[in-house]
């Protein structure tokens, strides 16, 4: 459906009949011979713009079960976004407590093995004062007594 008097001018829909005017010089309010008529195209074409606004351009206003499911959809990928967001930081903040984890548990494992060697050279300490205490108790027996 045209919106001016020029797109009425050229306007062509063959299946009804209606076919677009060559000349722009016969199309005018002023014409003496279709200047009633065009002014009459004019006043319906206004008529109907206003009365529709825009639906005779084809673009339609949008209907109120439209517009709540626009709200809502909005409202959905808001929540989307905060929980997405949300997610990251989570996820964020597990990576980090992981990563702590695994350094505490490499300092544990490495404190084990530090203690495990500890205890073996107590072991062997304590083995070789038993064997100084055994090497000195047989001289102790045989001391010169003057």
């Amino acid at each position: 459906m045209p919106q001016s008097l020029t797109e009425a001018r050229q306007w062509n829909v063959p299946k009804l009949g209606i076919q677009p005017i060559a000349s722009p010089n016969s199309f005018t309010k002023g014409h003496p011979e279709h200047g009633k008529l065009v002014s009459k195209i004019a006043e319906l074409l206004t008529f109907l713009n206003n009365k529709y606004e825009g639906a005779v351009s084809g673009v339609t206003r949008p209907t109120v079960r439209d517009q709540v499911k626009a709200e809502k959809t909005g409202k959905l990928k808001d929540m989307l976004a905060s929980a997405e967001d949300q997610l990251t930081m989570v996820a964020g903040q597990w990576y980090a407590e992981r990563k702590v984890a695994q350094t505490v548990k490499r300092d544990l494992t490495d404190a084990k093995l530090e203690l495990a060697s500890l205890h073996e050279r107590l072991a062997e300490k304590d083995t070789e004062i038993a064997d100084l205490k055994r090497r000195l108790m047989p001289s102790e027996r045989l001391r010169v007594i003057e």
